[in-house]
């Protein structure tokens, strides 16, 4: 071989070499994409049904105390840890954008931030402060009963719009 047979031979390796790489570039960000948003829907999916279990848990947990409540009991113990709601994952399926793309309805991404606002510590006291101003006589017996059905009622609605929610951005 010489010069020009070994030049063209390298410089045929390195214009192969580099059109391979510009080629093979985007399928591996496509695949690896592709790798971390089935891997974040199946996290998703999974808190989403925690999250299902738990608001139902909650809304047994304000049933019992409404009907406490409405027996005229002062002496019972419930505490609503609302802020256990898990948002991990949902945080970064929003983050990455996936939530927009799929979800295409205003109102339920209304509603996720209502859940996410209303599930937090704050929500958590303001329920908790409820029953504890009944048992403290601060609170008449209808008043604790109204406030306790509205957050049983507003939790049975997030309940059913996270079924609907889990359904659209989750595909099966």
């Amino acid at each position: 071989m010489d010069f020009w047979d070994n030049t063209l031979s390298i410089l045929a390796g390195v214009v192969l070499g580099f059109g391979l790489s510009i080629v093979a570039f985007p399928v591996q960000n496509w695949l690896r994409e592709r790798s971390i948003r089935k891997s974040l829907e199946t996290n998703v999916k999974r808190e989403f049904d925690f999250n299902e279990s738990f608001l139902e848990e909650k809304i047994d947990d304000l049933q019992s105390t409404i009907d406490y409540v409405s027996a005229g009991s002062r002496v019972f113990f419930c505490y609503l840890n609302y802020s256990s709601y898990m948002r991990h994952f949902l945080d970064r399926y929003f983050d990455q954008g996936y939530l927009f793309k799929n979800l295409e309805d205003n109102e339920d991404i209304k509603l996720l931030n209502s859940i996410v606002n209303v599930m937090s510590l704050a929500g958590e006291s303001y329920v908790n402060n409820i029953i504890q101003m009944w048992k403290n006589q601060a609170m008449t017996k209808d008043q604790a009963v109204e406030a306790l059905s509205f957050q049983r009622d507003q939790l049975r609605r997030f309940l059913k719009g996270l079924k609907r929610i889990k359904k659209a951005i989750v595909p099966k």
